[in-house]
Order: C-alpha cells, then structure tokens, then sequence
C-alpha cells in the first residue's frame, strides 16, 4: 500500500506541487490575518502588515543576495556548501536585528510583538530549506516544509483556545512553533558544516553576477511596494494600511500560484536549453493567464462579501480597490515566466530599472496626490507598478532569447 502511493505520488507534475505549496502559503497568511482580525482588530492588524512586511522584505534580502542567484545559477553546486549555509545564516540574524529595531518603532511599546524577532529569522531558514528543494527539482521537500508549518501553528493555536487564551501573543508564537516545525522538517537538507572560509569568493563566482541586478530590483520593490506602504500608515491611517492587508490576503493565493510556478521556473529553465526554456516559457505564460483569471475575477466580485464574513469588517474594500488589486495580480501573473528567463538568461537590468522608475513615480505620486493617500490609491499605484514591470519583461524576453548568457558572465569574477 505504502509503495503504491509512493509511486502515486511521483507522478504528481512538480510544477503542480509547486502551486500546491504556494496554497498552504496563501492559507496561512489568510489564518493569520483573520485571526489578528478577529482578536485584536483591524488597527491592529495594521501594525501586523508593517512587521509582517518587514520579515518578508528581509527575507527577500537573503534571497536576492544569495538564495535566488543560486537558485539560477548554472555553474553552482546543487548540494549546499559551509559558504551557502554561513551566509544564509547571516541573513537570518541580519532579519532578526531589522525586524527587532521595526517592532520598537511601531509596537507602541506592547512587548507582544517582540515575539516577531525571532520569527524573521526563522522565516529566512525555512525559505532556504525550501530554495534547496526547489534547486533539485524536488518541490515535495518545499510542500512538506510548508504542510509543516501550517500543522505546527494550528495545532499550536488550537490547544492555546482549548485553554482559553487567545490574544495576539498565542498568534504570533503559534506562528513560530510552525516555523520551527517547518526547520525540523527540512533540516536533513540543511545540516551540514558552516563557516566563514570562502564564503566570500564562493559569492562572488556564483552570486554576483545576478544578485546585483536582483538588489537593484529588490531596492525599487521595497521603495515602491514596501515603503510605499509605510509612507500609507504615515500620511494615511492604520485603518488603511489595515484594509490593504484585507484585499492582498484576498488576492493571496493567485500570487501565491504565480510565486510557486516562478520558484520552479527558475532551475527548470536554467537546467534546460534555450529552445526547450522558450516552449516552456510560452506555455507556462498561457497557463498562468487561464489559471489566474477566473481567481482574481472571483475575488473582486466576492470581496466585499468576502471582508465581512471573514474579517467581520462592515466598511470593507471598493470595488475600485479590489479591481485595481485584481489588474496588479494579472500583471504579475503574466510576467511571471518572462521574468524567470530574464533571471536565467542574465538581461534582468532592464526590468530592474523599470522597476525602479515605477517606484519613484509612486512616491512621487502618493506625496504630491491627495487622492493616493488611500486604499484604492496605494492599490493603483501597485497595479500601475506590475503592469510596467510586466511589459519591460515581456519585451526583453521577445527581444532577446533565453541563452546562458549568466555562464560567461558568472566565469569573471569581476562582473557586475
């Protein structure tokens, strides 16, 4: 019984997997959002998108740095080395220390959020057991991480309820119990010597290449995606802040699908050669359309209904907020495989500067334009953002072919 279901479950596509495990994601951060909600209020909830914004900028710190270029790279071993843990685990003291200096600017001085340190580093180590599934094509590793997480918190949170304590502390360590299970889960991959020696030059050979282009990238996501929303909570109110969180938990699980097919993209192209990534390319491009298309047309009629119901919030999102998410996440769906051959094929500058551009126009736009300073508005500026991005991708990669240019580059250790 037990050999047929093994065999059973090889079968299963590996791109499937990878959207499947992108839905444990997507559910738990709806569980974690409406808990927040339903215990402790929609202002609070505010102050949980700001921390939770932070662990997930700073986890894409470490993966812009070190994760994501391995992850692409052709020329890097797949078995991780003392370098590739030593840096890893850098960055997840570097999370802990930001994340640590954010809660005491905003956690008003409630030591409950102090709980959100250790959960950023954890954050960082549970992602990069996934990344080293994900490197060797083996997307089960990365489900069975997240099924663990999702189990630790619930069951967690559960046996606090039976007790009857449940408050904003039980969520957030019930979260970290699930991290820690996810880690435990993963850690036969992980473990392994870890130290300093090289770590540096290892960097440099398989890194740098990609992971400059990624950092100007990520600096442009981060001003205007991440900093756009703390700009909203200071010239706006937590109650907005509160209602984009809302709409984003809606939209989650189609730009979790997107994240989960990209993460695959990536090694699946760079293990590939150019001809085939392009076929590929091209029928992930389709597929991701036709999946994503009835879910965003599905959130943005059921939102309201969706806002009351699960977050008990009467004065939920517009209709105008919700559509304006719905365009940002089918731009984001279609760029999403044009932008992992641009990873590969190493003509990522490009994207990362029309990345950057949009961002400033959304600074610019949120101090200048009244009417920006709102749900709807930080929205559309998002929507406007994707929707750039997606046409520089779509236009680099018809221009020009997914080759291994990265393999040349890669082999000077100079280039940047």
């Amino acid at each position: 019984m037990t050999a047929t279901l093994t065999r059973a479950w090889t079968r299963v596509p590996r791109w499937l997997v990878a959207v499947v495990d992108q839905g444990l994601v997507a559910i738990l951060n709806l569980a974690l959002s409406v808990t927040i909600t339903q215990v402790a209020g929609v202002t609070t909830l505010g102050r949980f998108a700001i921390v939770a914004t932070t662990t997930t900028l700073c986890m894409g710190v470490a993966r812009l740095l070190v994760t994501d270029p391995w992850l692409a790279s052709r020329s890097a071993s797949t078995t991780p080395g003392s370098e590739l843990r030593w840096l890893v685990g850098l960055a997840a003291v570097g999370a802990a220390i930001v994340t640590a200096v954010v809660v005491l600017i905003v956690g008003d001085g409630d030591g409950r959020w102090l709980i959100a340190v250790p959960i950023a580093a954890a954050v960082v180590v549970q992602d990069f057991g996934r990344y080293l599934s994900f490197r060797v094509e083996r997307t089960t590793g990365a489900f069975a991480s997240d099924l663990g997480v999702l189990a630790g918190a619930t069951i967690t949170f559960a046996i606090a309820a039976l007790s009857g304590k449940v408050g904003l502390a039980t969520v957030l360590l019930a979260w970290l119990v699930g991290l820690v299970v996810g880690i435990v889960v993963v850690a036969g991959r992980m473990a392994g010597p870890t130290g300093p020696a090289g770590a540096l030059a290892w960097w440099r050979t398989h890194c740098r290449f990609l992971a400059t282009r990624l950092a100007f990238d990520t600096v442009a996501y981060m001003v205007g995606v991440s900093g756009s929303l703390y700009l909203l909570a200071y010239v706006g109110t937590q109650r907005d802040v509160g209602l984009v969180r809302i709409v984003q938990t809606m939209f989650s699980p189609a730009a979790l699908v997107v994240t989960g097919l990209t993460m695959w993209l990536v090694p699946f192209l760079a293990n590939r050669s150019p001809g085939q990534a392009e076929r590929v390319r091209a029928r992930a491009t389709f597929w991701l359309m036709a999946g994503a298309l009835p879910l965003v047309i599905l959130a943005v009629l059921l939102g309201p209904w969706f806002a009351q119901l699960v977050f008990g919030v009467d004065d939920g999102p517009s209709y105008l907020a919700l559509a304006l998410a719905g365009v940002s996440t089918l731009a984001m769906a279609l760029a999403a495989p044009w932008v992992a051959g641009a990873r590969v094929s190493g003509h990522y500058l490009p994207i990362a500067w029309s990345r950057a551009a949009a961002a400033v126009t959304t600074i610019v736009g949120m101090l200048t334009v009244p009417a920006l300073r709102s749900t709807a508005g930080y929205l559309g500026l998002l929507a406007f953002q994707n929707v750039t991005v997606a046409a520089t991708a779509i236009t680099i990669g018809v221009r020009r072919p997914v080759e291994p240019l990265q393999r040349a580059e890669t082999q000077r250790p100079d280039a940047v």
